[in-house]
């Protein structure tokens, strides 16, 4: 995500990623070759994974809001992993 978020400072659009595995094994390669047919639920994870992404904007909710939504367990832990993150520098 930190790429990500380097690179959104630069460009208004992330650059699209073409993948490529180059397998140089013994054995004959088996894998599967969609990336959906990875995950235990492929169509799940398609669906998950390419439609619009869920946004929880606590920035524009008020308090009471947050912890009648539930969010509060959110808020807590991204701020625990902010300050953990903030000591470790």
């Amino acid at each position: 995500m930190l790429l990500c978020e380097r690179h959104k400072k630069e460009k208004t659009k992330l650059p699209l990623v073409y993948n490529l595995v180059i397998y140089n094994g013994k054995e004959v390669y088996n894998a599967p070759r969609n990336l959906w047919d990875l995950f235990t639920d492929s169509m799940i994870a398609k669906q998950l994974m390419t439609s619009d992404y869920q946004l929880v904007d606590l920035q524009s909710m008020s308090n009471d809001k947050i912890v009648r939504k539930k969010h509060i367990d959110t808020v807590i832990r991204i701020k625990k992993r902010n300050n953990n993150f903030i000591k470790k520098m």
